[in-house]
């Protein structure tokens, strides 16, 4: 009996230190993250997806306050060229023909510059712009051309302009 009793207690003690190194190895710095207390957030802090919500509609709103911003800037210059081109139809003289065609070409619109170029060629043809050549406007006409962003020079307008400026070219070379 005393045999079956040693027996028992040295199976008992195997089991236990089996029991103990496995419970040891579980218990490894890997898997102590794994035991530690989940980390909650607050009731009212917002989660990721709202942060990134958030975030995206504030991009958003100054996306939109710097159109706004544009827009307010593309139709003060708009004002300008119109408020010019009211002086410049009572005093049209060389140098106020340079400053339509200059404020024209920053207006940031080449719509706008091609109704200014086709005033000032309805102006030189009517006679009332003598101080200059077809060939001297057609230059001037095309160099300020160049000053508008190559977004708005756009083929319509570009177009327009140069059927314009063959036909000043074509005028000069028959006076000569």
């Amino acid at each position: 009996m005393l045999f079956l009793l040693t027996i028992l207690v040295i199976a008992t003690a195997v089991v236990s230190i089996a029991v103990l190194l496995k419970n040891r190895k579980t218990l490894s710095p890997d898997n102590q993250k794994q035991l530690e207390n989940p980390v909650y957030r607050s009731l009212f802090e917002p989660d990721e997806a709202e942060i990134r919500a958030f975030k995206l509609e504030e991009k958003a709103k100054i996306e939109a306050e710097m159109r706004q911003k544009k827009q307010r800037n593309l139709a003060e210059k708009a004002e300008k060229v119109s408020v010019f081109l009211k002086i410049w139809q009572d005093a049209p003289n060389r140098q106020n023909t340079f400053e339509l065609l200059y404020i024209a070409s920053q207006s940031e619109s080449g719509e706008i510059y091609a109704e200014i170029a086709a005033e000032v060629l309805k102006f030189w043809k009517e006679g009332k712009l003598v101080c200059f050549s077809a060939d001297n406007l057609a230059e001037i006409l095309e160099s300020h051309f160049w000053l508008i962003s190559s977004e708005q020079r756009t083929s319509g307008v570009k177009f327009g302009l140069y059927q314009e400026l063959a036909d000043l070219r074509r005028k000069s070379s028959k006076t000569k």
